[in-house]
């Protein structure tokens, strides 16, 4: 246990509070993902068709604020240069609180609406208290991003008293033999760009994804759309490495052995459909029990979404951009500068943070809110560490490939389950079977010899 904490500590910044102002950052740029829009508390005050249309246009550009200082949030901790605390200031905390104000003046808004420019019902301050005293049913966001505004204060106050420095740094790993570069300045714009940049393009693929299909919201849509950004991801990152990058790329491009590539695709069968065949075998079982001979048994094709060929198609390119870029350009960088576990882990949460913006967490408590994130970031924990193991098994990501696809096809069945806890049953099958295949087939961390320079000879050449 004591070992466990160590390594614990070992993924935290070396000072305790720049995890601190981490966490801040992490918290304004999440704050985006979890709802600023609070349906009881809107109609509450207002039924209006024109207030709503208002409230609605004026919360996009407040939102904004706060997205830009979760993205500045991650240079300033990184790349913090000669005036940090300035830089922190007028990039993250400014526009952090800027956001929040408006927020709060959008919902003051709703309280007496404005009868004409010159003349209002009632003063500022009395909406303000109405407002306040609704605060149990405040969007879950506008706390979470004061949170971690907050924290980025606290973190200020401790760096004005010369207590703290930036940029945020991590020990780097101490395996015996084990080299120990530093990032490239290309591999740190592209994770810098993955954590923050990354929400503008995703509106942008959205709108595409949405745009072709002609649609509303789908699972297709979605699926398209992130294939979209995918590709865009792609892109990016190719011209961010360069012609190094692409060398690296075609390096882990390699095919594995036959033998390998067969158990990579059996693996990802068996972990992707062993819910929706339980399932479907329950179901089939319950019909040949009670409904036999009075309805039609029930099919495999019927728990599958429609249109699910283009949704598949997709799904498969997200697999290909997203394996590429990440197992192929930043997981050897993490592998090589803190070691085995803490770069999949480090990936994890690149991983995690990249994919967040894909999925909504608004109308969730805060408890509901913290259970359903610590299953996100669970399951790509769990995820990470199965495609690092067919990466690192055969020095290929041609099997990681295949494995993020088949688990990314098995999403289009619905898996619709009544018993306590069933929404944790894919993640639990995925996080059993990696540790399985950890244990019982385990990767032999290939260490690069340490690199050892020899004494200057003082005596002159001959």
């Amino acid at each position: 246990m004591e070992q466990f904490s160590k390594f614990c500590r070992t993924l935290l910044p070396a000072d305790p509070f720049q995890a601190m102002l981490l966490l801040g950052v992490v918290l304004i740029s999440f704050s985006r993902q979890l709802g600023w829009y609070s349906r009881p508390l809107v109609f509450k005050y207002t039924q209006s068709t024109n207030a709503l249309h208002h409230f609605e246009s004026f919360m996009i550009f407040a939102v904004l604020l706060t997205v830009f200082a979760g993205c500045a949030g991650y240079f300033v901790c990184f790349w913090p240069g000669k005036h940090p605390a300035r830089r922190t200031i007028v990039a993250v905390l400014l526009p952090a609180f800027a956001g929040l104000v408006l927020v709060f003046y959008n919902y003051t808004s709703l309280v007496a609406p404005t009868v004409s420019v010159l003349y209002r019902k009632r003063s500022y301050f009395v909406d303000a208290a109405a407002i306040a005293g609704d605060w149990k049913i405040f969007p879950t966001a506008f706390y979470t991003c004061l949170l971690g505004a907050i924290l980025v204060f606290l973190f200020l106050l401790r760096h004005a008293a010369g207590r703290t420095i930036l940029p945020i740094s991590f020990a780097a790993s101490y395996d015996k033999g084990e080299l120990r570069p530093g990032f490239s300045r290309r591999i740190s714009i592209l994770i810098f760009s993955l954590l923050a940049f990354v929400f503008f393009t995703s509106c942008i693929a959205s709108v595409l994804g949405y745009s072709m299909l002609l649609s509303r919201p789908s699972p297709t849509s979605d699926a398209l759309s992130r294939a979209i950004q995918s590709v865009f991801l792609l892109l990016v990152a190719f011209i961010i490495v360069g012609s190094e990058g692409l060398k690296s790329v075609r390096d882990v491009l390699r095919f594995p052995t036959a033998r390998f590539l067969g158990w990579s695709c059996g693996i990802g069968i068996a972990l992707g459909f062993l819910v929706p065949v339980l399932r479907y075998l329950y179901e089939r079982a319950h019909w040949a029990a009670f409904d036999f001979g009075r309805l039609s048994p029930p099919e495999f094709s019927d728990v599958t979404l429609r249109d699910s060929w283009l949704a598949a198609l997709g799904l498969i390119v997200v697999a290909i951009c997203e394996e590429i870029v990440l197992r192929g350009l930043i997981q050897p960088k993490l592998l090589d500068r803190f070691g085995m576990h803490r770069g999949i882990i480090f990936a994890a949460a690149i991983w995690g943070a990249y994919e967040f913006h894909f999925y909504s967490f608004a109308r969730h408590s805060i408890a509901d809110l913290l259970v359903s994130v610590g299953i996100f970031f669970g399951t790509h924990l769990a995820l990470s560490y199965l495609y690092a193991w067919a990466y690192l098994k055969s020095d290929s990501i041609i099997p990681a490939i295949m494995l993020h696809a088949i688990l990314n096809l098995s999403t289009l069945f619905r898996i619709e389950l009544d018993f306590p806890g069933a929404r944790f049953a894919r993640p639990v099958v995925w996080a059993v079977g990696t540790l399985l295949l950890f244990r019982l087939w385990p990767v032999v961390r290939r260490i690069a010899p340490a690199v050892e320079i020899a004494d200057a000879d003082p005596s002159p050449a001959t």
